[in-house]
């Protein structure tokens, strides 16, 4: 079956020290093996050392990153994510464009992925996605989290 690369985005890539310490004392809790041997294991090259960087708890400062975004662009003319666009190719470049935009802008890049997720039920008219999206985050969810989910989709169909 093999590794859902594109899933290991969402769960790994963007997330804070805090998010990534409790994702591995979990993943040890259940399995008892450390998540960083796996995903060392079921990835190479570019993705793997992105994977593993995340694993490690490397937080930037969301202030920080983006003041280096616009330094980087004022001076290159383009920003971190063009960067990357030139530098890497294939699932590393998708991965580590996911991880800067989940710093970057979380709440766009995070409804993005659900609704790029969700792009291939085979329904034409991103109306008809966005709607069917929303009605079952709404039948499935509830409190704070529904509101969430339902902004994120809101947010991505904005554009």
């Amino acid at each position: 079956m093999g590794t859902n690369e594109r899933l290991l985005w969402s769960v790994i890539c963007g997330r804070s020290n805090e998010e990534i310490e409790i994702l591995k004392k979990a993943y040890f809790k259940k399995y008892n093996k450390d998540i960083s041997f796996l995903v060392a294991s079921e990835l190479s090259g570019a993705l793997k050392k992105l994977r593993l960087a995340c694993l490690q708890a490397m937080e930037e400062t969301i202030f920080h990153l983006q003041m280096i975004n616009d330094a980087y662009g004022a001076k290159r003319n383009h920003n971190l994510e063009r960067a990357l666009e030139k530098e890497l190719s294939g699932k590393g470049e998708k991965a580590a464009i996911f991880h800067l935009n989940m710093k970057l802008n979380p709440c766009k890049t995070g409804a993005e992925h659900i609704k790029s997720t969700c792009a291939g039920i085979g329904i034409e008219r991103i109306t008809l996605v966005r709607k069917t999206v929303e009605e079952r985050v709404v039948s499935e969810t509830s409190g704070d989290y529904r509101k969430l989910l339902v902004e994120l989709i809101k947010v991505a169909n904005a554009e």
